[in-house]
């Protein structure tokens, strides 16, 4: 028996070892507090363990000392497993490190080779800015195959030097491919597939990471238009920056319109709308936010379809206000006829997309959908950081998106947000305000030139939403 609680001494000690251990690196706790825990906790340990360990110490004290083992090793044990797990989902969320994307490699039918493994040498053609920005990592994945990289101004212009022959070869992802077959009637029946080439998807730039906890932020919110993969580039539908002051417990959604007038730092400043920003990966959306606004974008996280519903069919459902009835009848065209009814209705992930999506029934249109996604997120925010899920459904929730969502927040910077929330469980308090412009027609650059409908820039609004910021920045 003296031998058993020996042993079960140690493993007290070993499990309370690890278990401030990873206190200590989540930094879970400002260094003041942390001392007193680790204080606390030896004057806790100096009851429990000489009892269990020596012997000549009275039977009560060792009682006693076995009793309150029993319930704070279990305590110890869950903590590290569970912070230790989340540690891991937060790797494989983190999308500093970047993403593997598929590219499509395309020659002209009549192209010497049928493979990419017998090309030698030649060039790869590709939609961006090789040498300078390094697109999508493209530029990398070409270099190891030992070829060499060359950049089109736009998708259009890629297409017509593949099919006349200028260009060797062409490199296509999957949504551009989805692009090129709604702008060109033969380049699938001039070219022919000869290998795809993966290369590593960099979320946002991470030129500005913020202090997480210490000073304030702003995280540009990108909802593609998308099902399936994360990794499939798409439009925009939502385009939100949340400002977040983690000293006030203050966040400041601002929704920018998805047609808004916008310029595209990596082609020259072209005239596109925002929603097209998205094509070309979430950097470029940050891109042009930050020039639309001045104002630094620390962090960008995308989802798509797929994310949204899994995210809130994962906590339960979340309950929404509607202005008016909604009558979407079979709106995935699967038989299933669904109504918003006008108040608080309860919203699996399906409904709320609905919801989300929906600007024809009002009269303010895509600003109104602004706004009813903005409810969304505050009923998501208030169900997910809320101490029953994180403690009852966080593991759940992070599993089921670990492979849908796409963030330059490093595993780290996940990590302390998690779990300082987790110890500071005080309400956020959360404000909106929308972007407005007048609608006009104008040549998109994502369009090849061709004329389509977008809003032009309104500067009160702009700098009215830009003013607000900095203030929630500053507070």
């Amino acid at each position: 028996m003296r031998v058993i609680s020996k042993l079960w001494g140690i493993i007290y000690c070993l499990t309370l070892i690890a278990f401030l251990a990873i206190i200590f690196y989540l930094h879970l706790l400002p260094n003041h507090l942390m001392i007193i825990a680790i204080g606390v906790s030896l004057i806790v340990s100096l009851f429990i363990f000489p009892p269990l360990y020596f012997k000549n110490i009275k039977r009560s004290r060792k009682v006693i000392a076995w009793f309150l083992s029993l319930l704070l090793i279990p305590t110890f044990v869950l903590g590290t497993v569970y912070m230790g797990f989340a540690m891991h989902l937060f790797d494989e969320i983190s999308g500093a490190e970047g993403l593997p994307m598929d590219y499509y490699i395309y020659a002209r039918t009549d192209y010497e080779h049928d493979s990419l493994a017998d090309v030698k040498e030649g060039t790869i053609h590709i939609n961006g800015d090789c040498p300078k920005y390094k697109r999508d990592g493209i530029t990398e994945a070409v270099e190891n195959l030992g070829l060499d990289c060359d950049e089109e101004d736009d998708i259009p212009t890629l297409g017509t030097l593949g099919i006349s022959g200028e260009a060797e070869m062409v490199a296509l992802n999957s949504e551009e491919k989805e692009y090129m077959a709604k702008i060109s009637d033969t380049f699938f029946d001039d070219m022919k597939q000869i290998g795809v080439i993966t290369a590593k998807v960099k979320s946002g730039a991470r030129s500005k990471p913020a202090k997480i906890g210490k000073e304030s932020f702003n995280v540009l919110l990108l909802g593609m238009d998308t099902y399936g993969p994360i990794d499939k580039e798409g439009r925009s539908d939502v385009n939100m920056i949340a400002t977040i002051n983690p000293k006030t417990k203050k966040i400041l959604l601002t929704s920018i319109p998805r047609d808004y007038a916008i310029n595209l730092r990596d082609h020259d400043d072209a005239l596109d709308k925002l929603t097209h920003a998205g094509l070309y990966g979430a950097q470029a959306s940050a891109y042009a936010v930050e020039d639309l606004l001045d104002i630094d974008i620390n962090y960008t996280v995308k989802i798509n379809f797929t994310t949204f519903v899994k995210l809130i069919d994962a906590i339960g459902g979340i309950d929404v206000d509607s202005d008016i009835e909604l009558d979407e009848g079979d709106y995935y065209g699967d038989g299933r006829l669904w109504v918003i009814h006008k108040g608080m209705n309860h919203m699996n992930g399906d409904i709320a997309l609905m919801f989300a999506r929906e600007r024809n029934s009002y009269q303010e249109g895509d600003l109104h959908r602004n706004s009813n996604q903005q409810k969304v997120f505050k009923s998501i925010f208030d169900k997910v950081t809320s101490k029953k899920t994180i403690l009852t459904k966080f593991i759940t929730i992070v599993n089921s998106l670990k492979d849908q969502i796409d963030t330059n927040f490093t595993s780290k910077e996940l990590q302390e947000i998690t779990f300082r929330q987790l110890i500071n469980m005080g309400a956020w308090s959360i404000e909106n305000q929308n972007i407005t412009g007048e609608g006009n027609a104008r040549p998109l650059y994502s369009a090849g030139g061709a004329v389509g409908y977008i809003m032009d820039q309104d500067e009160d609004s702009i700098n009215e939403a830009r003013d607000k910021i900095i203030s929630v920045m500053n507070e």
